[in-house]
């Protein structure tokens, strides 16, 4: 380089630094940098999951100060904000939704502000023993989506209240949790103040294990449960949607709820409950192929006027009772068997308070087992919703005995009477498919197959019951056991019941002492009245036409007080029949007519067993009215044959009746010791 490039090169340096330090575009050395706030991007969360703002992009002055401010649904008390004059706070979203910040950088007088939003979706998560009461609300804008999910049991302890307090609340169950109500605690979606529900759904895409109430309450209503009763809760013998165990357990409400595709017993409830106020099961609807297995006692939380809902096809509930040494009561009001369900009782009944059977109702009944009813039992609907009561698969069970007012209408008893019926201090005298020591009746209904007799009615007088309309078929005994005060009253004048029996089986047995009352009527056919019974006379007596009557051996008809009347006119085509139950000469003692009488077709056979009391002779008919009776004394058109002695003695000091005169056209053969015999 020469001498002047040299000087060139420096002149310009020279005008580049001039220049360059006159330059006003550049800022003075102690002029502040500008506030710049940034808040950060917006984020996403879950529910319960810690959130962590970002405002470290923010510049300014050395010294600048951060302040972070929140707007939304949710109160800040809630979110647990943290670290607020940070760059970088905390908080924890308890709900879904969107949340905002805003973040102000301040230094001196100046400051400069930016926003960020945290949207916060999914449901929240429960588990675990509450230590405070909880409300549960309606947390998720889309319906569709649960607004809780249960990640392990939710245990409600004393105290403590678990509620939902919104409409369209879902609650979602992990496989293998539920929720667990222990004693003094509660689960309710019930506004008291405003009787009303909450809506709410339980649910378990994969089965869950329900609600187990121990020792504490609920109060559930128009709730729709699915899915549940996959599994048993620790120290729970059998699974089920809803299971209440303990005595001080409480049902304050489970009305309206729905049941759908549970996998065991929509209720389990094996015990007796607490009797509370208000406590009622009413209209909820089930699924389960059992609906419940409950102790009998817990029936009584049914009304009348607001049955359950049973699924389209399923087996029967399962009924527990006590067994033949405790007697049931109800934990509220009576033991009802609402309308249109199924029930099988497991067991003896020993019911110490009213039974009411409602309409199209069935009972199965446990192999061997007896219902004892100590009160009333109700039993009475339309013909077109009769009631069943059998043994399940055909088994064969004890039967029903009812000590108080027993009513029975459009009923049928299968499969009964196969043993004898001992529960508590009672004892049965025979077995019976109906064992009545009370008042009321059996009307159009039917009793088959009874391994003893179809109704034994053990009262030593009569008391009121009667039959009517009643189909007995097939009992190995006779259909009807009765004394002689009840025979004519149990089948009272047109009594329409029929029979179909085995050959030589009685439609009705007349056992016990006791004076006939009223009018005995024909019981159809073939049909007899076996009587093993000292007849008294202490009323007046009328036999109608068709009436078979067959004597045991050692027994007769005898009637001694001159004051009272006994009358036996048949027809021709329906003749009275009297015989022995064998059939054979001498089977049966005979008739003593020691009263006024009017006999006409009747037939009497097989008599003179023995001597009757204050007769002189065998016969089959002893005649004996006194001879200052001004009463009738009548036979015509009668048959007196096959005695073992004579057909007919007239005793010394009677009334005179020319027994054999054509014009009454009475028959007398084969009698063993002559056909009429008249004492001087």
């Amino acid at each position: 380089m020469n001498k002047f490039s040299f000087i060139t090169f420096l002149l310009i340096i020279v005008v580049i630094v001039s220049c360059s330090d006159d330059d006003p575009t550049s800022p003075p050395d102690d002029q502040p940098t500008a506030l710049n706030a940034k808040a950060g991007l917006n984020q996403e969360a879950k529910i319960n999951e810690t959130v962590t703002l970002d405002g470290s992009q923010s510049t300014g002055p050395s010294g600048f100060t951060y302040s972070w401010s929140y707007e939304g649904d949710v109160p800040e008390d809630q979110i647990n904000f943290q670290n607020k004059t940070s760059a970088s706070p905390t908080l924890v979203p308890p709900l879904p939704g969107l949340y905002e910040f805003t973040l102000t950088i301040s230094h001196g007088d100046s400051s400069n502000s930016d926003e960020t939003t945290l949207l916060v979706g999914g449901a929240k998560e429960l588990g675990g023993t509450l230590t405070e009461d909880l409300e549960l609300k309606n947390i998720q804008g889309d319906s569709e989506q649960p607004d809780y999910i249960v990640t392990s049991d939710i245990i409600v302890g004393n105290g403590i209240t678990l509620s939902i307090v919104e409409d369209d609340v879902r609650i979602e169950f992990r496989s293998g949790t539920g929720i667990n109500i222990k004693s003094g605690g509660t689960l309710t979606n019930i506004n008291t103040a405003e009787a009303f529900d909450y809506d709410v759904e339980f649910y378990g895409d994969n089965g869950w294990k329900g609600i187990l109430v121990e020792n504490g309450s609920i109060s559930l209503g128009e709730a729709k449960i699915i899915n549940g009763g996959a599994d048993a809760f620790a120290g729970q013998d059998e699974p089920g949607v809803i299971s209440l165990i303990g005595s001080d357990t409480r049902i304050l409400r489970l009305n309206y709820n729905v049941f759908i595709d549970s996998r065991s017993y929509d209720i389990f409830a094996p015990g007796k409950l607490s009797a509370y106020l208000t406590g009622h099961v009413t209209r909820n609807r089930f699924s389960y192929k059992h609906p419940l297995k409950v102790s009998v006692s817990f029936i009584g939380f049914f009304h009348i006027d607001h049955p359950n809902t049973y699924p389209e096809t399923y087996d029967y509930s399962i009924i527990l009772p006590s067994g033949a040494d405790i007697m049931d009561t109800p934990s509220k009001n009576l033991f009802l068997f609402e309308s249109n369900a199924k029930f099988y009782i497991d067991g003896d009944f020993w019911a110490g308070e009213q039974i009411y059977i409602m309409e199209n109702v069935t009972i199965y009944m446990k192999e061997g087992a007896a219902i004892l009813a100590e009160k009333k039992l109700l039993a009475r609907v339309f013909p077109n919703t009769p009631i069943l009561i059998e043994g399940l698969n055909g088994a064969q069970w004890k039967g029903i005995a009812s000590v108080f007012a027993a009513e029975f209408q459009n009923v049928t008893i299968k499969n009964a009477g196969y043993d004898i019926i001992k529960v508590g201090s009672f004892e049965a005298e025979a077995e019976a498919a109906l064992n009545i020591l009370s008042d009321g009746f059996l009307l159009d209904s039917q009793i088959i197959n009874s391994g003893g007799f179809g109704i034994y009615h053990s009262a030593e007088e009569y008391n009121g019951f009667e039959l009517k309309n009643t189909f007995f078929k097939n009992t190995a005994l006779p259909a009807a056991r009765t004394n002689p005060q009840a025979a004519g009253r149990l089948f009272n004048r047109g009594h329409n019941c029929t029979f179909e029996l085995t050959p030589g089986i009685a439609a009705c047995l007349v056992q016990g002492e006791g004076s006939p009352e009223m009018e005995w009527q024909a019981l159809g056919g073939e049909n007899f009245y076996l009587i093993d019974a000292n007849i008294l006379d202490a009323t007046s007596f009328r036999i109608n036409p068709g009436t078979i009557l067959k004597f045991k051996a050692g027994r007769a008809l005898v009637r001694t007080n001159k004051d009272y009347w006994i009358s036996m006119r048949g027809t021709e085509n329906e003749p009275i029949i009297l015989d022995g139950e064998a059939g054979t000469p001498g089977s049966w003692g005979g008739v003593y007519l020691g009263t006024p009488y009017g006999l006409e077709h009747v037939i009497i056979k097989n008599g003179g067993e023995f001597i009757l009391p204050n007769a002189t002779e065998k016969a089959n008919v002893i005649s004996a009215t006194p001879d200052e009776q001004s009463q009738f004394l009548e036979m015509i058109n009668t048959t007196i044959s096959h005695s073992a002695g004579y057909g007919l003695v007239a005793e010394a000091n009677s009334l005179i009746y020319d027994f054999e005169n054509p014009a009454h056209q009475n028959t007398f053969s084969d009698n063993a010791s002559g056909n009429v015999l008249v004492k001087p």
